[in-house]
């Protein structure tokens, strides 16, 4: 029995042949080492070199596995055998074989083999070349179904099949095919895929068909054909020297799926916006309460100022030039306020029309002479309950973005209407609900915006002009959320702006008493006051104020001081004045744990918020609200007010 050599004397035999191969200038067949699946044997049948290609093909790790054994360990079926005889008599053989892998599965394989010979001309080695068919042979075993089952099973597929030459003419197709291009079997055979399905003399842009020309492989693309959405797959099918023949054409009706994603990416979307508006939302009201609280401050000792040097002109020449600055940062947080969905101070009911009127009246001194204003107010629109300062607000913003749309020259049209929302109409509005609105659009003929600005528009500070001016449409858009109401704002780049605004329709509530304008005098009162205030220059301008006033203060920075208090005091409390944002109890939480210890005592609520935080106060009995930053006045009266009431 012949001693099997060694990996070491195979490793030397297979670098001689590399040599001999230079030197014998080998063909073309020799690049397949490279690129294919690709073995040497001797005369004799071992194996002495292989390729990774031919390592992986058959399932083994290394060379040293595969080198040295007689070819037949590595085939099931005889016929690369059949044709060594050929192979040395021609020199060269190919044909089809069956494969065996280390585990002992099989697959076909495509070969081809070629002898090589030493400088005198001798037969020295045999090369072959092996390509993996196994799925190819079995597509071609489908393919070879009698033509009555498989025209059956064809035209039982519901979506559009066709086969197709490599130029792209149609050869055969089922009736799904015929059903979707409208036209005869006897028109659709013999003609270009592009023509018949898109109606071009080209191939169009993207076609799946070209690009698997060049890949051989599958493809497909997503087309919008007449109005219907449908994904076109490519297969190619190749002959024994893998050049295609044709190829599968089909066509699935993706209509009902690209429609689902479309509204799932809506509903993601409107879910973001939504989220961002909260988170942000959030973010203003805290920023609104704190500047609420240092503008009560502010406000407070300014007018103290003023009242303890009446007749000191220098005195009242710098506080008089505060004030309008104390106003107008009051003005900035009540847009905060608004944009967090608070603050509907004064509800009342109105006319919508005859609010715009109004309105119009305050807006249009500001509007330059060559914009033209339009209006269109009926007067039986549906009345709707709005406070009205927040609402002109609202107007006045929207307007204000029109006049900087049309660039100082153009025209704007204001219409109110009365709109009755159905379930379909409130599918395409998700902030609505079915229902009797009262609508008011604000439309410009302006530049209009794109996409992305468009998605921005409610973004506190987000301006396409300046800074600064930012803030109006996201107080819009937290003003009209506050009244239960929706905004939608459609805009084309060129085209103009509209703006739609939907109020919910009269539903009349009764509200609980809101401190008022400040009287003429200052109505002083006596008492005991327990001030309930976590911020202490808070704390410190009320004590000033209350003993102007002549009353009596206790304070407490937290929930549970006022509590202890009373409890423990000796003596009588006739109001407290309870903030809602304390460091370690909530307000409405203090509130039920004073009274039950002093069921008398009277309440009025105070906070940098809007009325909405202290609305669950006011229902279990709290007599009043105070919104900061208040003035000395307006605390006085409403302290007086509800000191006094039976």
């Amino acid at each position: 029995m012949a001693k099997k050599p060694t990996y070491e004397e195979l490793e030397k035999e297979a670098q001689d042949l590399r040599s001999r191969e230079k030197r014998l200038k080998i063909k073309d067949d020799a690049v397949a080492l490279s690129i294919s699946a690709a073995g040497i044997t001797d005369l004799k049948g071992r194996l002495i070199y292989v390729n990774n290609s031919c390592l992986k093909m058959w399932g083994y790790d290394n060379k040293n596995e595969m080198l040295g054994r007689p070819l037949q360990e590595f085939w099931e079926g005889d016929e690369i055998f059949n044709n060594i005889k050929e192979l040395q008599e021609k020199g060269n053989a190919s044909g089809e074989d069956i494969g065996k892998r280390k585990d002992g599965s099989l697959f076909t394989v495509q070969f081809s083999a070629n002898i090589f010979k030493d400088e005198s001309g001798n037969p020295a080695y045999m090369f072959g070349s092996f390509y993996d068919i196994t799925e190819r042979k079995r597509a071609e075993k489908t393919l070879r179904v009698s033509a009555q089952e498989w025209n059956g099973t064809f035209d039982a597929i519901s979506d559009a099949v066709s086969t197709i030459s490599p130029d792209g003419t149609i050869q055969k197709c089922n009736k799904a095919m015929i059903n979707l291009v409208g036209k005869k079997f006897s028109e659709v055979i013999g003609r270009k895929c592009w023509e018949l399905v898109h109606g071009t003399s080209e191939p169009i842009e993207g076609c799946p068909y070209q690009f698997m020309k060049v890949t051989l492989r599958r493809e497909n693309n997503e087309f919008l054909i007449s109005d219907r959405w449908f994904n076109v797959t490519v297969d190619p099918i190749f002959d024994v020297e893998r050049n295609i023949t044709s190829a599968v054409h089909i066509l699935s009706d993706i209509t009902e799926r690209k429609r689902a994603e479309e509204e799932r990416d809506k509903l993601e979307f409107q879910l973001r916006q939504t989220q961002k508006m909260e988170a942000i939302a959030t973010l203003a009201g805290g920023i609104a309460h704190e500047f609420n609280n240092a503008l009560t401050s502010i406000v407070g000792n300014i007018q103290l100022l003023e009242m303890d040097f009446a007749d000191n002109k220098a005195v009242k020449k710098y506080t008089e030039a505060m004030m309008p600055s104390s106003h107008r940062m009051a003005n900035l947080t009540s847009q905060l306020l608004a944009y967090a969905r608070g603050g509907r101070y004064q509800d009342k009911t109105i006319s919508l029309s005859i609010f715009v009127e109004d309105t119009l009246s305050i807006v249009k001194p500001s509007i330059g002479p060559s914009i033209h204003v339009d209006t269109d107010l009926p007067r039986d629109t549906f009345k709707v309950n709005v406070d009205s300062v927040q609402m002109q607000m609202v107007l006045s913003a929207v307007v204000r973005n029109s006049i900087e749309a049309l660039e100082g020259d153009g025209r704007i049209r204001i219409i109110t209407s009365s709109e009755e929302i159905d379930a379909e109409f409130a599918k395409s509005q998700p902030e609505l609900t079915p229902g009797r609105y009262a609508c008011l659009t604000v439309e410009d003929f302006g530049e209009g915006m794109d996409e992305a600005t468009l998605n921005k528009i409610f973004d506190p500070f987000f301006t396409t002009k300046f800074m600064g001016r930012g803030l109006g449409m996201s107080a819009v858009y937290g003003i009209v959320k506050n009244h239960d109401g929706c905004i939608s704002v459609n805009s084309e780049l060129g085209k103009g702006t509209v703006v739609r605004i939907y109020l919910p329709a009269i539903e009349i509530e009764v509200k609980k008493k809101l401190a008022e304008p400040p009287p003429v005098e200052m109505p002083s009162g006596e008492g005991t006051i327990l001030v309930i205030e976590d911020e202490e220059a808070v704390r410190n301008v009320i004590r000033d104020i209350l003993d102007k006033l002549g009353y009596h203060m206790l304070e407490a920075k937290t929930g549970k001081e006022a509590i202890e208090i009373a409890k423990s005091f000796d003596g009588d409390i006739d109001l407290a004045l309870l903030d809602i944002k304390l460091p370690d109890i909530r307000g409405d939480k203090v509130y039920p744990q004073i009274m039950e210890a002093r069921p008398d005592l009277k309440v009025i609520v105070c906070s940098g918020f809007s009325i909405e935080a202290a609305q669950e106060i006011l229902d279990d009995g709290a007599q009043g609200f105070i919104q900061k930053p208040f003035n000395v006045k307006g605390l006085s009266r409403i302290l007086r007010e509800t000191l006094e009431e039976e």
